[in-house]
């Protein structure tokens, strides 16, 4: 009973990331849109165009990496959900989603020389933190792999 509570959770978890990479992609393809009702509602007066092309810059070179590494978390919960939670292929993409969240930091630590707003300075410690998280995760995952190899070769 536990087990299917488990991946019950798991299944939850890839709905709600699905949701996250369509809600995502709407929000960068309408990101102009968006950014300027961001400055019409913040009212925002005199906004240099250059601030708000630095905004636009920011968000859409953050928005790919954001992107693929949903997506690649999405794959990830599939994989647990069908009862392959210890394969290589975890591995890497824990891998790649600790590289994307390292570029994601420094994305947003440039991004800080641009913008008036210490915004950029918090987003990158905790995409920091997250690199930091998925790689002990990564590696993790590839002990106990080996320790379940190990385990099937001595049966």
């Amino acid at each position: 009973m536990k087990n299917k509570e488990k991946l019950g959770l798991v299944r939850f978890s890839s709905i709600i990331i699905g949701l996250l990479i369509i809600v995502g992609l709407c929000v960068y393809i309408g990101l102009p849109y968006w950014v300027d009702l961001y400055v019409e509602r913040a009212h925002i007066e005199g906004m240099k165009v250059s601030s708000r092309e630095a905004i636009m810059t920011l968000l859409y070179c953050s928005g790919i990496p954001v992107l693929s590494l949903l997506t690649l978390s999405f794959l990830m919960t599939l994989n647990i959900s069908s009862g392959k939670a210890f394969v290589r292929i975890n591995v890497i993409y824990l891998n790649i989603i600790s590289l994307l969240a390292l570029i994601l930091a420094i994305t947003f630590v440039v991004g800080y020389f641009f913008m008036n707003s210490v915004f950029p300075i918090i987003i990158s410690v905790i995409f920091i933190l997250l690199a930091i998280l998925t790689k002990v995760f990564a590696d993790l995952f590839k002990t106990a792999i080996e320790y379940k190899l190990e385990n099937e070769l001595t049966i």
